[in-house]
């Protein structure tokens, strides 16, 4: 079939549709129609016709309604064009009006001076006049109808200057027409970005500058910008307070020859673009711009009246075109930034989880908003407790931040307003605060609040900005908060479930982890080490630290710490920040961002995947190259260290292996290093296991108790704690390493399953370590006493003893140091022949490095080569301390030195101990001639040390020479007798003439003498209270506690005062009794023991915590004392003599009712006799008819029976004692167990007494 086309142009758009026509088709008028007759039915084939009819009928209706929609939208296009134009007439107009009024002032004055000046010209002068007379230029634009007298000026010239005057006449009409062909030119550019440009390069062509700059007026703030050394810079010119300025306010087209000397110059605004102070031609165009010319052509010195109607020219051309491309960039721009926003919601919509959501953000706003850092204080409400959270990435893992409802966010909270704000501070913003708002002091600031519901607020977003921010960073985050308010819950949701997500895979992954862990893997050196690296990589941790508390002793340690290097944590600590500035840039930004997430579930899988292969490879790095590495590492020197401590506890087999840092790496040679660090403080620690909780804090910095460490960020911490065994555990595990940045409360059972598994293998370890220990020290026993069995035959043992074990240790001399509080130093007792003797001060440097050691160690002497200690020794490279007592050490050197020292000394301390006893007694021979000092045996006697110590002690199982001998073993053992400087015999005697002055009665006698000196003698051994009692102090507690009752007749100071006794009338009310027994105490130790002769006779600190202990056993001011020693429990110090000093009366007043905390058999027979005595004192008060003791009634109906006085006396007394004395020396606290079970019998005894009565 023949087909017609009708072809239909869309005007504007050159838009083309062709319309097949059915060939035989007519149209026909209405009236025409109305007289066609009825057809017939139609047939199949007229009818297929007429569908097709119709079909294509329908298809030219809708082509004529498109047409009809192109020729309505060109019409509008017209009409805004026409509209434009006239717009462009009128100014046009306006601008020849403007120049025309040129005329007047022209006609008067300029063609008059020229008709007269023209005369004169030669061919010299003309140039230079008509650049300052452009007659041609005036005549075009002022008057056309000049020409003629334009001629007549002409003809009347020379004909050599005719030509020159032509010649350069023709020159300006050429410069008037580069004006009018740059305009045409800057009309094809109105719409294009680089008018501006093209319009600086046409004023710099026309008036033959290199320097040509263009301030344009920004409507939205009414400030001038420019581009300025490729930037885009902001200036005001609002007063008139530069040339600038000037030009523009006056509306004037002026030129400067020297700009500094004009009166508007101003001094920070023209140098700035004029700094060489060159010529300056200032165009104003109305008051929307100004062009600034800088003079740089090098034919003329300064612009001329010929520049000058050059630029009226110009200005007058170029401002509608200015005008025109001002509106058209403010169109664009806001269409394009509607744009921005409509792209950045759709990207917007996307972001469901934080690691997407804040990148996003901090380049979108970076780029649009000119924002420098944002922040979205998401708040949250759990119980009682209110706060906001922060979130942002640190090395690509998300960081949780916790504050409190303050500074800014809280006000935008409350108020449910948004705030804007040039400069964020105290002065301008009341609710700033320095805690939450100093990240965005001192800069233009805004905060919007999120809605959750038309109540309540979700979240609140901060953000700093590059300059303050305008209307459309208002409408812009105006409209993106409803999305944000639907985005972030989402992000906070995910969050939770893909931290959850990550502890369910660790968890799968547990039981084949366990596995590998055998019982030849635990008995492996690094076995708990390898444990901490499984548990580090299951929670994905950076840092992992394992600490030990053993229930007996409180004595936390830490056994190991792990730190995994990969992930540096001193990167930036980023939020919401990118250096972006372009708007422009910021419409490809958002593009990409919609490529890039295209892809974004797509890599999140990947994701997902490659953590699952990474924990694959990580199960196995138990089998890893670290097991191996950090065995070839081991130290041997730290191993015999280990070996000699002989302790149960394996952490100390760790730590003492990792005093340098050891590297572990996986089978990625992924290394993770094992510290010798504590990240957490010792305080922390203990509040971890006091905890009966795991501790989970995604912000560390909430906790009051954590304090960070130094050169370390910590963000997250996690600890876990187990409460069932003896030794307890705690697992501390810092900055988790997962995407959410936090530890999920799914790991706390991981954690956990792991704590059992280490304390297996600590004890497992603790087995394997004593069964090589035992070995080891079998074999250096053996030899210790084959050495010792040799050195004893000898005639000076002590010094062959040591000579022996210089011979184990390799080296080569040797002095035995002794102190001596007398002199303040030390004495060198005994030395190898090559050494001297002298006397060396207890400040020497090298003397306080070694009384700092409490076990053997090397002494680093190389930076004290000129001390006066190391003189008394031959040349030497090492040094070794061993202390054998607190006063008392042996400081061996000599080229070099066995590793396993503290094994040998080990071996060898008890014997060198015995044979240094013997060794001081040889040098003090013992004179045995009386009758009662032969019973005595020191030497022999059947006393052991650990009886004369045994806080059970019991003195009424012992003989009368045992006590003595008893109390010779306290001071031998002590080793005070040199510093008393007295001797066995004169000892003895003493105690003997001491033990004559006790009377014979019931309970203050001899007996009650020696079992409170046994109380202080086994406080102060079992306290180790020499650590910080100096031997003055230990000699002044011991004779005070001997003698403190001497010469008690059985009447208490009480008695006394109430019976006006002699001793009252000698002394008063003040304790008269204490007084006199002090007074004959004193004199009897310098007639008998501290004689003059002797240091200690003017030792005033000896004398004066000699009798201050003793004035302490009055118990008519036991209370008053009980009140001071409250200082004790409370702040303690060792260095403090006043400390010092009270807790020696404390001992004494706890050794004057010692006798409570013996076996009960000896505490009731003690309590018995003390009955006695008061039955005694209380028959001689009712004679003497003074008021009656309450003990001396203890059988009357009145008093109850001896148990009730009894409970009552520990209950008031000695318990509130005992617990001081614990509290200050714990050590101590275990005095009061068998005082609690005697308290218990005598409660018993008293509900006995009761039934039988």
């Amino acid at each position: 079939m023949n087909k017609k086309s009708i072809t239909v142009h869309r005007t504007g758009s050159e838009l083309f549709s062709t319309i097949p026509i059915h060939p035989e088709s007519k149209l026909v008028s209405r009236s025409q129609a109305r007289k066609i007759p009825k057809l017939a039915d139609p047939s199949g084939d007229i009818a297929r016709d007429l569908l097709i009819i119709n079909k294509k009928l329908n298809q030219i209706v809708n082509c004529v309604q498109a047409q009809r929609d192109v020729l309505a939208e060109r019409t509008a296009s017209l009409d805004t064009e026409i509209i434009s134009c006239r717009e462009t007439i009128s100014m046009l107009n306006t601008r020849l009006n403007g120049v025309n009024s040129l005329k007047n002032t022209a006609e008067g004055g300029f063609r008059q001076d020229a008709a007269q000046n023209l005369a004169s010209l030669t061919v010299d002068t003309t140039v230079e006049y008509l650049k300052n007379q452009p007659i041609i230029i005036d005549t075009f634009l002022t008057n056309h109808d000049e020409n003629s007298k334009f001629s007549e000026l002409v003809l009347n010239l020379s004909e050599d200057v005719q030509q020159v005057f032509l010649e350069y006449s023709i020159h300006q009409i050429e410069r008037m027409i580069q004006c009018f062909k740059g305009f045409q030119e800057l009309g094809k550019y109105i719409e294009d970005p680089s008018f501006i440009e093209k319009l600086s390069t046409l004023v710099s062509r026309i008036l033959l500058s290199d320097i040509v700059y263009i301030f344009q007026s920004d409507p939205k703030t009414g400030e001038f910008f420019c581009n300025f050394k490729s930037r885009h810079l902001m200036i005001s010119l609002k007063e008139g307070n530069s040339l600038i300025s000037n030009a523009l306010n006056s509306q004037m087209i002026t030129f400067y020859t020297d700009p500094s000397s004009e009166l508007y110059f101003s001094q920070s605004l023209d140098p700035l673009f004029n700094p060489q102070n060159k010529p300056i031609f200032l165009i104003p165009i109305s008051t929307d711009a100004i062009f600034l010319i800088i003079h740089t052509d090098p034919n003329s010195f300064t612009f001329n009246n010929e520049d000058v109607y050059i630029a009226k020219l110009l200005s007058g051309l170029v401002e509608p075109l200015l005008h025109q491309n001002s509106r058209f960039s403010d169109i664009h721009e806001e269409n394009e930034l509607r744009h921005i926003l409509q792209l950045f919601e759709d990207e917007l919509c996307k972001k469901d989880h934080f690691s997407s959501l804040l990148p996003f953000l901090s380049d979108q706003f970076s780029n649009i908003l000119n924002a420098e850092e944002t922040r979205i204080f998401i708040v949250n409400s759990k119980k009682n407790n209110h706060f906001f959270t922060t979130y942002s990435l640190v090395d690509q893992r998300l960081v949780e931040t916790k504050h409190d409802l303050i500074g800014t966010p809280s006000f935008i909270m409350k108020s449910k307003f948004h705030l804007f704000t040039n400069s964020l501070n105290i002065a301008d913003v009341s609710s700033f605060s320095e805690e939450i708002d100093g990240w965005a002091a001192d800069k233009p600031f805004g905060a919007f609040p999120i809605f959750k519901n038309s109540e309540t607020v979700l979240a609140v977003l901060c953000l700093t900005g590059k300059k303050p921010f305008g209307n459309w960073e208002f409408e812009f985050l105006t409209s993106i908060t409803s999305l944000l308010a639907l985005v972030i819950p989402c992000c906070v949701e995910n969050a939770k479930l893909l931290s959850a997500e990550e502890a369910l895979e660790t968890l799968f992954k547990f039981p084949n982890q366990i596995e590998q862990f055998t019982f030849d893997h635990l008995l492996q050196e690094w076995a708990v080490v390898n444990i901490a690296k499984q548990i580090q990589i299951g929670v994905k941790a950076e840092i992992v630290s394992i600490y030990i508390k053993d229930d007996e002793n409180s004595e936390i340690k830490k056994i190991v710490s792990l730190h995994d290097k990969k992930d540096n944590h001193q990167g930036n600590h980023s939020s919401l920040n990118s250096q972006k500035s372009s708007r422009d840039h910021a419409n490809e930004s958002v593009h990409n961002t919609n490529q890039n997430n295209q892809n974004e579930n797509t890599n999140e899988a990947q994701s997902k995947d490659n953590r699952e292969n990474k924990n694959n490879n990580n199960e196995n790095t138990i089998k890893g190259e670290y097991k191996s590495e950090t065995n070839n590492n081991v130290n041997e020197d730290e191993k015999s260290k280990c070996v000699n401590k002989n302790s149960k506890k394996n952490d100390e087999n760790i730590t003492e292996k990792n005093n340098k840092d050891e590297e572990i790496k996986d089978e990625n040679s992924h290394v993770t290093h094992v510290k010798d660090i504590d990240y957490v403080t010792p305080d922390f620690v203990e509040f971890v296991f006091n905890s009966n909780h795991p501790i989970n804090e995604s912000d560390p910095s909430r906790l009051e108790e954590f304090i960070p460490p130094e050169n370390l960020a910590v963000q997250s911490l996690m600890c876990v704690t187990n409460q069932e065994n003896d030794e307890k555990l705690a697992i501390i595990c810092l900055n988790s390493k997962s995407q959410t940045g936090r530890f999920d409360p799914g790991y706390h059972d991981f954690v956990s399953s792991f704590l059992s598994l280490i304390i297996y293998a600590l004890q497992i370890k603790d087995r394997d370590f004593s069964i090589k220990n035992q070995k080891s020290n079998a074999a250096v026993m053996e030899n210790a006493f084959s050495e010792c069995e040799k050195a004893i035959k000898t005639e000076d043992p002590l010094h062959s003893l040591i000579e022996s074990i210089l011979k184990q240790l390799k080296m080569d001399n040797f002095i035995l140091l002794r102190y001596k509080p007398l002199i303040q130093g030390y004495e060198c007792i005994l030395t190898s022949k090559m050494c001297k003797k002298a006397i060396v001060s207890e400040t020497n440097l090298i003397i306080e490095k070694i009384k700092s050691i409490s076990e053997p160690a090397e002494i680093e002497c190389h930076e004290f080569l000129d001390d006066p200690f190391i003189q008394y020794f031959p040349e030497f490279d090492s040094m070794i301390a061993q202390p054998l007592d607190s006063n008392l050490f042996l400081v061996c050197t000599g080229k070099t030195f066995d590793p396993n020292f503290h094994q040998i000394f080990a071996a060898f301390l008890p014997l060198t101990k015995a044979l240094y006893r013997n060794f001081i007694l040889s040098s003090q021979p013992i004179t045995v001639s009386q009758a009662e000092i032969s019973k005595i045996d020191f030497i022999n006697t059947e006393l052991l040390d650990s009886d004369v110590v045994s806080r059970l002690f019991s003195v009424t199982n012992l003989k009368e020479p045992q006590k003595i001998e008893a109390i010779l073993k306290m001071f031998s053992n002590l080793d005070l007798l040199a510093i008393m400087e007295t001797t066995v015999d004169e000892l003895t005697r003493f105690l003997l003439k001491v033990r004559s002055m006790y009377h014979k009665v019931p309970f203050h006698n001899w007996d009650h003498a020696v079992d409170t000196i046994q109380f202080v003698y086994s406080s102060i051994h079992r306290g180790r209270m020499r650590k910080f009692l100096r031997p003055h102090h230990t000699i002044a507690i011991l004779l005070a506690a001997l003698l403190h009752d001497i010469d008690h007749r059985g009447f208490n100071t009480s008695f006394h005062i109430k019976t006006k006794s002699p001793l009252w009338v000698a002394y008063g009310d003040d304790s008269p009794l204490e007084k006199h027994q002090l007074s004959i105490a004193i004199k009897l130790l310098h007639d008998s023991l501290i004689t003059k002769n002797k240091m200690l006779y003017k030792d005033e600190i000896f004398w004066s915590v000699f009798s201050a202990s003793f004035m302490a056993t009055d118990m008519v001011k036991h209370f008053d004392y009980m009140e001071k020693f409250q200082v004790l429990t409370t702040a303690f110090n060792s260095s403090n003599e006043k400390h010092l000093l009270l807790l020696a009366q404390l001992i004494l007043k706890c050794g004057n009712v010692g006798n409570c905390t013996r076996p009960f058999d000896v505490a009731s027979l003690m309590a018995k006799r003390l009955q006695d005595e008061y039955k005694i004192q209380a028959a001689r008060e009712a004679k003497l008819k003074v008021e009656i003791s309450g003990m001396g009634e203890i059988n009357s109906d009145k008093s109850g029976n001896i148990a009730e006085l009894e409970i009552s006396f520990y209950t008031a007394i000695v318990l509130p004692l005992l617990k001081t004395l614990g509290t200050t020396v714990p050590e101590l606290s275990d005095f009061a167990i068998q005082m609690e079970d005697n308290k218990k019998q005598w409660d018993e005894y008293r509900i006995k007494t009761l039934v039988k009565s």
